[in-house]
């Protein structure tokens, strides 16, 4: 195999970054990702803010099934509750700098957006998307702020 073949695995650490701070200080400004040849553009949002709508998404399509579903769509909406407040706390901007150095967990897996545009190819109007979530290590490029729908 000649050098020019050699597979490098790819992880954006700027990226990877930019997560952190949504997920652990509640940071959100616009981003526009390219994946695949799609382009995703939005707001970064915190992992937790993602599984809280997801649960909240969740517990009203049950209820809206009826009545007799509410203790069910209760359950799922505090389970998704508590699986955001575990995996992404939130930092406490009273703790030092150290504590939340300690806190900051390694590499983040996936980045969270919301009020999302995605465009799938280059005719088309975007799709939009309330929340998204995306695998970090699929994007194959982004910048910082949202694409300017007005001017396509």
């Amino acid at each position: 195999m000649d050098k020019k073949d050699v597979i490098v695995p790819f992880y954006d650490w700027s990226l990877a970054d930019f997560t952190l701070y949504s997920n652990r200080l509640r940071i959100e400004f616009g981003i526009t990702l390219q994946i695949g040849g799609h382009i995703v553009s939005g707001t970064t949002t915190s992992g937790a803010d993602f599984l809280k709508y997801v649960g909240e998404y969740l517990s009203k399509t049950i209820t809206d099934s009826g009545d007799r579903f509410q203790e069910v769509s209760d359950i799922i909406k505090d389970k998704y509750e508590e699986k955001a407040r575990k995996i992404y706390p939130e930092i406490s901007s009273q703790k030092s700098n150290e504590a939340k150095e300690e806190q900051l967990p390694g590499k983040p897996a996936f980045i969270h957006l919301k009020n999302v545009d995605i465009w799938t190819d280059s005719n088309s109007s975007p799709i939009p998307v309330k929340y998204w979530r995306g695998k970090l290590t699929s994007v194959d490029g982004w910048y910082i702020g949202r694409m300017n729908v007005e001017a396509r």
